[in-house]
């Protein structure tokens, strides 16, 4: 972009190379199949063994158990990420909490699957983080109510003092009054408690109320933003909103300034007319309102009692609406938008607008275990300090939200929940689920551009490979490892390797099973081996390079194979495209003798493991490292952008050894021109780039040629 000059001198503009293309990973793996336990049906990362055990269980037994034995194999092998995608019908016990209106507050599922999680109960009741505080200032019991239910005899009146405000408790009846007077042993209230329930014995505590006052007299309009009061007691703060009235006409304004019977207005009052002799009351809060001054017992901390995300509930008379804090501090209360949906007039200090929070306890009862948890004082708002979904870590249940609209009190309503319809995971029935619908659960993964490894541990069934072989050529990001069926004979395994057969190359079979010592009981059993060459095929992206075939590899953690192989054995299988494992005279371990994908002789191009997935390594590095090009002018600077980065990165290939040259003009070539771009294609919108390469071939056949040479020293005895 050009600099935009004004004035002489020098300005800066700043350039920088076009971003290099970075290789992509080529090592992360996809597993598939049935576990003990664990996230079900989705892909999860896995990136250690270690983590699987804690996320799916250990080793299981049964024709369908492979997973945990290729995960083990893949990680002991070198692996080090990989997505773990369980197979499973399961279902936990679940329990809808309703809320207020006609839906859904929160869901509560079990964590453990199946029918165990029937035992768990759940118990809702609602609580107030402001009522506990207020029920600390005072909560004295009321020994006798006298004079007309204005005089409640208490202990001690300590607490409480004239013009304050206070709730008085019975059962589930709270009435908030202001005190009159108070004595060593008497509260006397400005108006009479209602006359049911007889609130002897209840309790007198502390109340939270907006701030209210009675129309104050104006003694003197000193300026139209000066006005004097009769008195200082006129219950004004800076930040109210008031109106000023003489007559039939008012004015609206705020308070700037207070000083003793002196107040000062943010603003001209409107108008001409004098307000001497007039009056000064609080405004009433409109609709929308989202400032609240409050009156508050005086050892109670705003922002601590009130915290931002809140639900505050503000009741007038018989009416309550809940609104959300936004912050809080000294006596002021600020509120989300939309603010305010009613209107409060403030101009009887006898009833004023009541504050309380509305929070919820939860009890989680697991009757497997007879032990309860409780989480106290939960609010609805992630802001808020005990926000449910922070505070409760049950290892019982899990809540979820439902995305639905909620009702301004969105609390789940308070009640008794039982969870139900747990179902156990009937692994066999998955697995047969896997092998008749593969695609339910390998199309998810295509989202997953990490993936270049997918395997699917000791699965022979015909549908279920040639599903992951068609998964791989789709994407054509990935490469898949196919197990032989086991205790395959040579002629049992090449009718597998028909169904399996494609002329891409996407995929790899490995043949026979492998001898592995189980670690939790340390018995010798026969593990299918794709697992354990996917980690081999990590391991040697990272030791030498995607472009090395991943051959001529122990197989750590194996003991032996379930049948062994001769050469002559070998060899018709091998050119077919089955990649043998092998143990060789002097060796303890079992390795991986072979590198052909299952293309075979379908297309000679294609018919080596490590090609196939150098160009997959090439071509996801290149699209994903000029991807920010799109959209870019398409002239001949962008060309020469584009030639110059995919060169600096295919020479660096070179360099590592994944291309076969001198030089790099031997190795590969970049092309973008007029000739494969000419102005109808542009005025396409296209651009065309065309990439050869050389790869290096693995050297699969060493011959040796030796003969009898007659052209050295010669040699004689004396």
């Amino acid at each position: 972009m050009a600099v935009q000059v004004s004035y002489p001198g020098v300005y800066i503009e700043e350039f920088g190379p076009a971003a290099p293309i970075e290789g992509v990973s080529t090592s992360t793996a996809a597993f598939l199949g049935v576990a003990e336990k664990g996230p079900r049906n989705t892909a999860t990362l896995i990136q250690s063994w270690d983590k699987f055990q804690e996320v799916f269980g250990g080793f299981l037994s049964g024709p369908e158990a492979w997973l945990a034995q290729g995960a083990y194999g893949f990680f002991l092998n070198g692996g080090t990420t990989a997505y773990v995608v369980r197979v499973s019908d399961a279902e936990e016990s679940a329990a809808d909490l309703p809320d207020r209106d006609t839906g859904v507050a929160l869901t509560a599922i079990a964590v453990a699957e199946g029918p165990a999680g029937d035992t768990v109960t759940v118990t809702v009741t609602d609580s107030s983080r402001v009522d506990d505080a207020l029920a600390k200032v005072g909560g004295l019991p009321i020994a006798e109510v006298k004079n007309a239910r204005k005089t409640l005899m208490v202990a001690t009146s300590a607490p409480f003092e004239a013009g304050s405000f206070v709730t008085v408790v019975k059962g589930a009846e709270r009435v908030t009054r202001r005190v009159a007077s108070v004595a060593a042993d008497s509260v006397v209230l400005t108006t009479a408690l209602p006359s049911t329930p007889d609130f002897t014995n209840g309790l007198i505590t502390g109340a939270l109320v907006v701030a209210s006052a009675a129309p104050a007299a104006i003694t003197t309009m000193t300026s139209r933003t000066v006005l004097a009061m009769s008195d200082a007691n006129h219950g004004l703060s800076p930040g109210d909103s008031v109106i000023a009235k003489v007559g039939t006409k008012e004015s609206p304004g705020t308070i700037q300034g207070v000083s003793g019977a002196t107040i000062t207005l943010a603003g001209a009052l409107i108008g001409t007319d004098d307000y001497t002799g007039g009056t000064l009351r609080l405004a009433d809060l409109p609709l929308g309102a989202r400032r609240l001054r409050v009156v508050s017992p005086a050892t109670v901390a705003l922002n601590q009692v009130v915290p931002p995300g809140t639900l505050l509930a503000i009741t007038a008379g018989a009416t309550t609406e809940y609104v959300r804090v936004a912050s809080s501090g000294g006596d002021i209360i600020a509120l989300d938008a939309p603010g305010l949906t009613s209107t409060y007039g403030l101009t009887d200090p006898e009833t004023p607008p009541v504050l309380t929070s509305a929070e919820f306890d939860l009890v989680v009862f697991d009757g497997s275990a007879g032990a309860s948890t409780t989480y106290p004082r939960l609010g609805v708002d992630s802001r808020h300090p005990t926000y449910w979904g922070t505070v409760v870590d049950s290892s019982v249940v899990r809540l979820t939200n439902p995305e639905e609209a909620a009702p301004a009190d969105s609390r789940p309503a308070p009640g008794t929940y039982p969870l139900v319809g747990g179902v156990a995971d009937d692994r066999a029935a998955s697995w047969q689920k896997l092998l008749n619908s593969p695609s339910t659960y390998l199309d998810p993964l295509g989202a997953r551009q990490d993936i270049s490894l997918v395997v699917v541990p000791g699965a022979t069934d015909p549908n279920l490979q040639s599903a992951l072989v068609g998964h791989c050529e789709s994407l054509y990001d990935r490469f898949a490892l196919l197990d032989s069926l086991p205790a395959a004979s040579i002629e049992t395994v090449t009718d597998q390797f028909a169904t399996v057969r494609s002329s891409k190359g996407f995929a790899a079979l490995y043949y026979p099973w492998i001898q592995v010592r189980n670690p939790a009981t340390g018995v010798a059993e026969l593990w299918p081996p794709a697992g354990h060459i996917a980690g081999i095929y990590a391991r040697t992206d990272q030791t030498r390079g995607v472009h090395k075939a991943p051959a001529n590899t122990n197989i750590r953690g194996s003991l032996g194979v379930e049948s062994l192989l001769s050469n002559a054995e070998q060899g018709p299988i091998n050119l077919l495209g089955i990649n043998a494992l092998r143990i060789f005279p002097g060796q303890a371990q079992p390795v991986v003798w072979g590198a052909r994908t299952t293309a075979g002789d379908l297309d000679r191009n294609w018919q080596y493991v490590n090609i196939r997935r150098l160009f997959v390594f090439l071509e996801q590095s290149i699209e994903r490292g000029i991807r920010g090009s799109v959209f870019e002018p398409n002239d001949l600077q962008l060309w020469q952008r584009l030639k110059r980065t995919i060169t600096n990165f295919l020479t660096q290939v070179w360099k590592d050894g994944a291309l076969f040259g001198a030089k790099p003009e031997e190795a590969f070539y970049v092309r973008i021109d007029e000739v494969l771009n000419p102005p109808s294609t542009r005025s396409l919108g296209r651009l065309y780039i065309e990439v050869g390469v050389v790869p290096t071939y693995p050297a699969e056949f060493i011959v040796l040629r030796i003969g009898i040479w007659d052209g050295g020293a010669e040699v004689s005895e004396s």
